[in-house]
């Protein structure tokens, strides 16, 4: 998977917190770990998930398809809408040829 701009840059501030806090022999604090963890959890929401495609019966002749959240299982997504309303994830409609 390619990486995007954010997790680039998450990955840089973590070398450089490392690099700074390994040369002064000292731990990295608690709370800058935790908000590293925070930011880690932006990028990943950022990065574009699959969506599960499936068909829904409108009527008895017509369907349409719809997608499924694999983030949060939320259902019924509008094709080519680029977040899930439910937990904000980044979604990625695009078929991939084998």
């Amino acid at each position: 998977m390619k990486m995007n701009n954010y997790q680039k840059a998450l990955i840089t501030v973590k070398e450089q917190f490392k690099s700074c806090y390994d040369f002064l022999y000292l731990k990295i604090p608690l709370k800058v770990l935790n908000q590293l963890k925070l930011l880690q959890e932006l990028v990943d929401k950022e990065t574009p998930k699959k969506v599960k495609k499936r068909l829904k019966a409108i009527s008895p002749i017509h369907d349409i398809v719809v997608g499924i959240c694999l983030n949060c299982g939320e259902e019924d997504l509008k094709v080519n809408c680029n977040y899930c309303p439910n937990c904000g994830q980044k979604l990625d409609w695009k078929i991939e040829n084998d």
